[in-house]
């Protein structure tokens, strides 16, 4: 199910949420989802940023391909 991770200052995730069915983002659902699922997405969100940074230092920041 489509979920948002809420960070603190890009350390360890406060919060999530699924925003299809909580547009608000009211209710928290990180304490009920599987540890694996936050885990996978954790890392896949220090991969995106990870990536980013390395274009920037690299002058290599681009729309499209």
């Amino acid at each position: 199910m489509p979920t948002v991770l809420s960070y603190l200052h890009y350390q360890d995730v406060t919060a999530a949420y699924r925003y299809r069915t909580d547009s608000l983002l009211t209710r928290d659902v990180m304490k009920t989802m599987p540890q694996d699922t936050l885990r996978q997405m954790t890392q896949q969100k220090k991969s995106i940023i990870q990536q980013y940074m390395q274009r920037m230092n690299n002058d290599k920041l681009v729309v499209g391909d």
